[in-house]
């Protein structure tokens, strides 16, 4: 008998541990890449990976991420667009999303390139937010650079 007490008391002294890391977890926001797709028709699957973009054509600019931390991560995104070469910002696009399980996710924006954009080359600065009510907020961001050409 006295065997098992010293057995449970590690047992339990390890489920407090257990408990004890996952109260202190944290979000944890990982990006896996970007993209940028011309859209080639009406279906959200009909994308082709772009180069350069075209004034007057359609664009995807997507971020790919892992999210984990929490049961339940809510995500947003703001995509801002500028002018290399002046730094005029062009465009901003921002986008909230209710809480969904962890895992892999892509944030996007699709966009006409209008024809005031002048050829050359733009920015694109992203910032992606996971949240969750019981865990401080988390961000990731990045710059990526793509080519306007003449429609």
């Amino acid at each position: 008998m006295r065997r098992w007490l010293p057995i449970a008391a590690v047992a339990a002294s390890l489920g407090g541990l257990t408990f004890a890391a996952t109260a202190s977890a944290q979000l944890d926001l990982s990006p896996q890449g970007t993209s940028l797709f011309q859209v080639t028709g009406e279906e959200r699957d009909d994308l082709e990976r772009a180069l350069v973009a075209r004034q007057g054509d359609r664009y995807r600019f997507q971020v790919d991420y892992e999210v984990q931390g929490a049961d339940q991560i809510g995500t947003s995104h703001t995509f801002i667009f500028e002018n290399a070469l002046t730094g005029e910002r062009v465009d901003v696009a921002t986008k909230s999303f209710p809480p969904e399980p962890p895992g892999e996710y892509n944030e996007a924006t699709t966009n006409e390139i209008p024809r005031s954009w002048q050829p050359g080359v733009y920015l694109v600065r992203w910032q992606i937010t996971a949240r969750n009510p019981s865990e401080t907020s988390v961000d990731i961001s990045g710059v990526e650079s793509f080519l306007v050409l003449p429609g």
